[in-house]
């Protein structure tokens, strides 16, 4: 499903430069020469402007639909969930700031690695594709997509992570064409969703705990769905890691819709049974503000995660 325009239109903004850029470039070839990445060159402190311009010229038009059609997917749910959770101005300048970074960072290691070959150049948008899909995965780490098939098996997306960082890495080690670049612009992705939500950190180490299992839950993930609008209540979906059996404190007993900025802080405590809820909600229990238009929606424990 695509994000509409309107909740995410500098993404699509730049989407539409990409393709009318390279279509001119397309057209003439001093231009795409001129707008084209040359490694050799950075390396040397020349043509610095190319890791950014090379964004928007492409080698033909199989380059550049594939690589547009795939932006118009992920690019702007990028773009919709940093201004969902940091406002239209500021999650509009962090989307203009990570399309920079993650080309600085790709043009920084082609640069190192290419330092000896002036005849090689590069162009596309592929690390921006590659820096993006990171990025949304590792942006809330152990939170399953939204609208996945009841069948399919729960796989957290900082797996699915893995897997592509695996694969990139293999394909760059043998040499593939352009394998290189999506994992300069994969490795940027990375780094600039740990920047913007250092929590991810925790999550993933958490991740790799051999105790903690994640099951899936029936309502929206902290993930957002644009298909549909946000609920506001309803049952507690539960999020949950299997090593909370081993806390003698809490025990999930139902689910009653439950406002975190209730007048009675305790409130919370009425999904469950616990041996002593002023001793135990301090050490364990913190609210998060990360849900839709910056409502608190998910209560947090160190093994539990609820949306309503």
């Amino acid at each position: 499903m695509f994000t509409p325009i309107d909740e995410a239109p500098l993404a699509y903004l730049v989407i539409f430069s990409i393709v009318l850029i390279s279509a001119y470039a397309f057209a003439n070839r001093s231009f795409f020469d001129n707008w084209r990445m040359h490694p050799y060159a950075i390396f040397r402190g020349q043509r610095l402007h190319t890791p950014f311009t090379s964004l928007f010229v492409h080698v033909g038009i199989i380059h550049l639909s594939v690589n547009t059609a795939l932006l118009c997917f992920i690019l702007p749910d990028v773009e919709y969930m940093l201004i969902d959770d940091f406002g239209a101005l500021y999650g509009s300048l962090l989307l203009l700031a990570c399309t920079v970074f993650f080309a600085a960072v790709s043009a920084g290691f082609s640069a190192i690695r290419h330092r000896a070959d002036a005849a090689y150049h590069s162009a596309g948008a592929s690390a921006l594709l590659s820096a993006s899909i990171v990025f949304l995965l590792l942006y809330f780490p152990i939170v399953p997509f939204d609208g996945m098939p009841g069948w399919l098996p729960v796989i957290l997306p900082i797996w699915i992570a893995v897997i592509l960082f695996a694969v990139l890495v293999v394909l760059a080690l043998f040499r593939v064409p352009a394998s290189a670049i999506h994992l300069y612009g994969a490795f940027a992705g990375l780094l600039f969703a740990l920047l913007v939500r250092p929590t991810a950190i925790d999550e993933i180490v958490t991740s790799f705990t051999p105790s903690c299992m994640l099951e899936k839950g029936d309502d929206e993930t902290a993930r957002h769905d644009h298909a549909g609008n946000h609920a506001e209540d309803g049952a507690a979906g539960i999020r949950t890691f299997a090593t909370l059996a081993a806390l003698d404190v809490v025990r999930p007993i139902g689910g009653q819709p439950v406002h975190p900025l209730g007048d009675d802080q305790h409130a919370m405590f009425l999904n469950f049974d616990t041996h002593n809820s002023d001793s135990f909600y301090p050490p364990f229990i913190e609210w998060m503000s990360e849900g839709y238009n910056n409502n608190c929606k998910y209560l947090k424990t160190n093994v539990l995660y609820y949306h309503w």
